[in-house]
């Protein structure tokens, strides 16, 4: 499936309804990877098999444009705004970042939203590798590349640091051959990191209010796409 198609399937909706293959096998991968899913063995429904023992995944979404974090920051699919969706998020201890797809929530997971992020990977270099920005660490820069063939995974939003600044560089730029962008953490200079996920559309009425943990203090998704990222 190649990027255009993968973003322009992704209508948001209001009831649930039935998500990509894709986007569910990547969902599914990442609820048995990470905590507090992975303590659940999550599977697909299939006839004929024992799965007493497992959750199953029914493959059905609500498809969000956008949410808020506790900064009331934007972040959208990148078909609506493609600034609001380049971010910045960790999965174990690893910086990471790419550009939000798809944004979705399920009942099965009231008090969550999840994202499909295509990755913003390594810059494949033959030779000496290149670091325009190796001795200008405080600017918080990353050469890295959007692959012509997306890679991507799905995150529950909570992994989220922050949004980062985007410049494409065409090739030659740099002496690399190929087209590369220079992604710039920005979030850090506006504010500290959010600290809280915004709830799911299926989150029990009283979290909308205030709760312990990660939904303190939470703004729902949001009906609006502001200019800009901040």
């Amino acid at each position: 499936m190649n990027h255009e198609e993968g973003t322009q399937g992704a209508k948001p909706t209001k009831s649930p309804t039935p998500i990509e293959a894709e986007i569910y096998d990547e969902w599914l991968d990442y609820l048995n990877t990470y905590p507090p899913y992975s303590s659940t063995n999550w599977v697909r429904d299939t006839p004929g098999i024992d799965q007493s023992h497992s959750t199953i995944v029914e493959p059905m979404a609500i498809l969000l444009p956008c949410f808020k974090d506790a900064q009331k920051k934007n972040y959208t699919v990148e078909t609506g705004h493609a600034g609001n969706s380049y971010i910045h998020f960790t999965l174990e201890g690893k910086d990471l970042f790419g550009s939000i797809q798809t944004l979705f929530a399920t009942e099965q997971c009231p008090n969550a939203i999840f994202a499909r992020v295509s990755l913003f990977l390594d810059v494949d270099q033959k030779g000496p590798r290149i670091d325009p920005y190796s001795k200008i660490s405080s600017l918080h820069y990353r050469l890295l590349a959007r692959p012509k063939t997306p890679k991507t995974i799905v995150i529950c939003i909570k992994h989220i640091i922050g949004h980062v600044a985007v410049l494409s560089n065409v090739s030659g730029v740099f002496g690399i051959d190929i087209e590369t962008i220079s992604v710039a953490i920005v979030h850090h200079l506006v504010s500290e990191p959010p600290l809280f996920a915004p709830l799911s559309p299926y989150a029990a009425p009283e979290l909308r209010v205030s709760s312990p943990g990660c939904h303190t203090g939470i703004t729902s998704c949001c009906t609006t796409i502001q200019r800009g990222f901040w």
